[in-house]
């Protein structure tokens, strides 16, 4: 069976399940529900869990992920891209399907925190050579917290610190790419 007919197969399914679809924008923001997602309380921090995202990357990947700008202090701008560099077309995952991790003891740790059993809705997104996904965040608690309604809320419980950071893009094949930054 070839990738389109499977697409267009798997797409008749998600239509069976359309609590399982949502919007997606292209400026790396999602639709916010009517609560503040700058307003993480410690209270509501307790009953949730540090996202756990495990990536040693691909030897080899379709899509390259760089940070053109990076924050040098907290509460600057993040952007991030994630680009075909093949001469060919590639899918993609959900642009939801995103981590940020900080280096602490020597291991990689989510910022951010879920309600137990997160799950992504899963949509193949094509992405043309030179095409990608651009997300951009101000790099505070509040601007990096989301809310939406296919995919997990992501909350930012601890306070942000200078240190050695990588965001993760994790809806690529079975596989994740990474691009580290420093603040």
């Amino acid at each position: 069976m070839n990738r389109r007919k499977l697409l267009l197969s798997l797409g008749a399914t998600s239509l069976a399940f359309p609590g399982c679809l949502g919007k997606q924008t292209l400026n790396g923001t999602d639709d916010e529900s009517s609560s503040d997602p700058n307003n993480t309380s410690k209270s509501m921090c307790d009953d949730l869990n540090r996202l756990q995202i495990t990536c040693e990357g691909p030897e080899n990947s379709a899509f390259d992920l760089s940070i053109p700008r990076s924050p040098s202090s907290i509460g600057e701008e993040l952007q991030v891209q994630m680009t075909n560099s093949t001469e060919k077309t590639k899918y993609s995952g959900n642009r939801f399907k995103y981590d940020i991790q900080k280096k602490t003891d020597q291991r990689w740790q989510s910022i951010f925190w879920v309600h137990a059993r997160p799950a992504w809705s899963d949509e193949a997104v094509e992405h043309k050579p030179g095409a990608g996904f651009t997300w951009e965040f101000e790099f505070t608690q509040g601007g990096l917290s989301r809310q939406n309604d296919t995919n997990p809320d992501y909350y930012v419980c601890n306070s942000l610190s200078e240190g050695r950071y990588r965001f993760v893009y994790f809806g690529y094949d079975t596989r994740c790419i990474a691009a580290e930054f420093m603040i």
